[in-house]
């Protein structure tokens, strides 16, 4: 989001889908994630970032799938992303 020239808005839902799951979704209105990064945003050691390590969200998904859960990212550039964890 530090490349956003207006005001920086981070959304946090939770609900319960109609399986029982509880679905939490993290959405921002920053700079978006270019489409060919999407596809590699949890490999271990992808950044885009110059001073980037690339294991944050690798090692999210590991932990979120040791407790049988799922996490999804959907983005538009220039309109922001959205961060989705089914537990």
């Amino acid at each position: 989001m530090k490349h956003n020239n207006h005001e920086k808005i981070v959304t946090v839902s939770a609900t319960i889908n109609r399986y029982g799951k509880c679905e939490i979704n993290v959405a921002d209105n920053g700079e978006g994630i270019e489409p060919s990064a999407l596809d590699k945003i949890f490999v271990p050691f992808f950044t885009t970032k110059p001073h980037g390590s690339g294991i944050g969200l690798a090692l999210s998904q590991q932990i979120i799938h040791r407790h049988k859960g799922r996490i999804s990212a959907t983005s538009e550039v220039g309109k922001g992303s959205c961060f989705s964890v089914l537990l």
